[in-house]
């Protein structure tokens, strides 16, 4: 009997500490989203069209699947294909400030090789 009230007490407790946790909620407003003014592959080209229109891709994937999705690769812009034609195109997200690299490596967990010992010269 003594534990019904410790049961209760601890639920009241966990319901306090749930009932306040937050989240923050982050809204990109579409028109912050990217350049939607960039010419891009519309829904039904052909892959001649596309290739006719923007040139040949940077780099391409697949295709992959059934129906085979094929992935066109552009500087600005990414195109999907099921079979010969566009069904999606989205653009690349673009950082409004560049990254630094060295920052990058800096935080990359070191390998073996990198703590060997320095050879004299």
């Amino acid at each position: 009997m003594r534990t019904l009230p410790l049961l209760a007490a601890a639920l009241a407790f966990a319901f306090v500490v749930v009932s306040t946790a937050r989240a923050e909620v982050i809204q990109i407003p579409l028109s912050q989203q990217g350049d939607s003014q960039l010419a891009r592959p519309s829904k039904g080209m052909s892959k001649a069209d596309v290739e006719k229109k923007f040139g040949a891709p940077e780099s391409s994937q697949g295709p992959v699947g059934e129906p085979p999705i094929t992935r066109w690769v552009y500087p600005d812009f990414v195109v999907m294909f099921e079979y010969d034609h566009v069904v999606h195109s989205v653009l690349k997200h673009k950082p409004k400030a560049p990254i630094d690299e060295s920052e990058a490596t800096q935080n990359e967990p070191s390998t073996e090789q990198d703590q060997a010992a320095p050879v004299e010269q």
